[in-house]
């Protein structure tokens, strides 16, 4: 295992890929030296105009694995090992993280309240935030606002330039953090479950802001959520996590139609369905292990139905399918048996 913070050098990242993680452990790290793993083995990658929708329950390392991307990981916690490549640059060191938050990657966070700064009118915000990331000056800076505002579909930009926070409505101010994170035209947008503090009519709108700024700027998107149909509305790809590790990954169409780990086909079965008269969902028995004591094997044995001795004595690594896909469980055809 590397040491901590530090990572294996990388040849540059193929043109059409925006954001590469490979085999990403993060944990804490005691006086004594010994460590604890709150998220392991974790590699994806997300190309240009690409959405990657990260879905499981509340605690399985999501916001973890965005932070560490981000180079914003809590106090106490650190990467152990792994890669992570932004678009030219490599590495989760402090040197790095400052290269990643100042340009290539933008962050959209969960509630726009805390996000914005409630001392600041959202035109000081802007402006202090183009600046950080372009050699301009303050009336240039505000042209950029506003222009980024329009371009966003919020009406009267200039007028909104001069509101404070509190003045305006959760889609506007989600709005304006979604200006703040495009600011420095990055490669990559990282989206920390951005709809949930907003009703349904407003979540979709902003659904479809994102989409269009995933297409139309090219951009690499990851979406975290535990809403399996807000991901299915933005996402071509999905990855299931659970414990902090991954169950599944694979195109989200053939992930949803058929799911390859006992997990997904859970959440699945959770999710309300609106198309077909379902008289009871299906429910998870047990919850999450604590953090830094998964169990032994396959994380998700002690709630899964389908678990035996042999489910105890695995690593837990993804096993490659075709189409793309794959899956942490030995024995998947358990569930189409099931299904059928």
């Amino acid at each position: 295992m590397r040491t901590e913070n530090q990572v294996a050098p990388s040849t540059a990242l193929p043109r059409d890929v925006a954001l590469s993680v490979h085999r990403l452990d993060l944990g804490t790290r005691a006086a004594d030296g010994s460590a604890t793993d709150i998220v392991s083995d974790v590699s994806f990658t997300v190309r240009r105009g690409e959405c990657l929708g990260l879905v499981g329950e509340s605690g399985s390392g999501k916001s973890l694995t965005l932070r560490a991307v981000l180079g914003l990981l809590p106090n106490g916690v650190v990467a152990t090992s792994g890669r992570i490549h932004v678009a030219g640059d490599t590495g989760t060191t402090d040197a790095t993280a400052q290269t990643v938050r100042h340009g290539r990657v933008g962050m959209v966070f969960q509630e726009p309240m805390t996000a914005l700064n409630p001392s600041m009118r959202i035109g000081t915000f802007l402006e202090k935030t183009i600046r950080m990331h372009q050699p301009l000056g303050r009336s240039e800076a505000r042209r950029q606002a506003e222009a980024l505002l329009g371009d966003l579909g919020v009406p009267d930009p200039k007028q909104k330039l001069q509101a404070w926070p509190h003045e305006l409505s959760g889609g506007l101010r989600q709005r304006i953090v979604i200006a703040a994170a495009l600011a420095s035209e990055p490669d990559v947008l990282l989206c920390d479950e951005p709809t949930t503090a907003l009703d349904v009519t407003v979540q979709d709108q902003i659904l479809g802001l994102l989409d269009e700024i995933r297409v139309e700027r090219d951009v690499g998107m990851v979406f975290v959520t535990h809403d399996l149909g807000v991901v299915a509305q933005v996402a071509q790809r999905v990855a299931v996590m659970y414990a902090g590790r991954f169950m599944e990954t694979g195109p989200i169409g053939a992930v949803f139609q058929r799911p390859e780990h006992p997990y997904t086909d859970g959440l699945l079965g959770a999710m309300p369905d609106v198309a077909h008269d379902v008289e009871q969902l299906t429910t998870i028995p047990g919850s999450l292990p604590p953090v830094g004591s998964p169990p032994p094997g396959c994380r998700f044995a002690p709630r899964c139905r389908y678990a035996d001795t042999a489910c105890e004595a695995i690593d837990g690594a993804l096993i490659d399918l075709p189409g793309g896909r794959a899956t942490a469980c030995i024995a998947p055809e358990r569930i189409h048996e099931d299904r059928h």
